[in-house]
């Protein structure tokens, strides 16, 4: 199948922030290909948002209760009718050529399921080729490049549009504030690919009331060290090899979400308590314990690559 423009939809969605909207659509309607349904999802009750889609000539879907960010994300989703859904958020700003990528990238790429970005600065990439993607045969593939730490960016993503629609927004409980990637996941199947864009495509923009900005609201240990479980159910689903990967790595993920995620507990629980609650979970074997101590850098760097052997290609 070729996909066409005509076959993508690009819903955004918007809460209370109408200067960001208004950005973000021009983003959109100053891409490179045209001729895609776009349209705007917006819950919380804001009516100047209803004249920034009229400028646009985007669809607007507008409830005036606030629904939060995933009830209003399956309202979206049960929305869409196209074969290609970009899903987007009211505060990304993303680079001209971004949908004509992801249309090249879906057209020449075997089974491609999924397909996001780098984030960034699209305006000085760093030298990488516009395209050029990391290649995911199988989920696990796609799940050690985040693990790693890899740039990438949930905020916008191109998914088949009846992959998506398969997905669970229930996920808030076992992983509260890091639900965006199982969100993500649900959509392959073990024989599915997905591919990161290695352009920076997405720039997200800093707001008051991110995460990252004061880290008041950012995920509990425990939802922290249950998103790490997460991952080590697929790595344990996906052979001897992902298992040893998982032990490189695993030490390195649990410290980087003390650090830089959980610090809302740090008043409630010491670092050894946070470690503790990691190895009841079985997520912190003597092994990668010892491995995380040992193998730091470059070394633990190399052997995780020759492990996974991330395929870089050209679409």
């Amino acid at each position: 199948m070729t996909y066409t423009p005509a076959d993508v939809e690009v819903l955004v969605l918007a809460h209370k922030r109408p200067a960001f909207l208004r950005e973000a659509l021009a983003c959109y309607r100053a891409q490179t290909v045209q001729g895609f349904r776009l349209a705007v999802y917006a819950n919380g009750g804001c009516p100047e948002i209803k004249d920034i889609a009229r400028e646009f000539d985007a669809e607007l879907f507008y409830e005036e209760k606030d629904l939060g960010m995933y009830p209003n994300i399956r309202r979206a989703i049960d929305g869409a009718r196209g074969k290609l859904t970009i899903l987007a958020h009211d505060d990304d700003l993303i680079a001209p050529s971004y949908v004509e990528h992801l249309l090249r990238a879906f057209n020449r790429l075997d089974g491609l399921t999924l397909a996001i970005s780098r984030q960034g600065d699209y305006e000085h990439p760093g030298g990488a080729r516009a395209d050029a993607c990391i290649y995911c045969p199988a989920p696990a593939y796609l799940a050690a490049y985040i693990f790693t730490g890899g740039s990438f960016t949930f905020s916008s993503f191109c998914a088949k549009t009846d992959a998506l629609k398969k997905t669970d927004i229930s996920l808030n409980a076992p992983y509260g504030k890091v639900t965006d990637v199982p969100f993500m996941f649900q959509m392959l199947e073990p024989a599915e690919a997905s591919c990161v864009l290695a352009w920076p495509f997405v720039k997200y923009r800093l707001h008051d009331g991110q995460d990252c900005v004061d880290y008041a609201t950012g995920p509990t240990a425990e939802e922290w060290l249950n998103l790490t479980g997460f991952y080590k159910k697929i790595f344990d689903a996906a052979g001897e090899r992902f298992k040893w990967f998982f032990a490189l790595q695993s030490l390195r993920h649990v410290r980087i979400g003390w650090r830089d995620w959980c610090r809302c507990e740090h008043n409630r629980m010491t670092y050894r308590q946070y470690l503790r609650l990691a190895r009841q979970k079985g997520l912190l074997s003597f092994t990668s314990r010892v491995l995380g101590a040992l193998l730091r850098g470059k070394i633990s760097h190399f052997l995780q690559r020759r492990l996974v052997k991330f395929t870089q290609t050209n679409y």
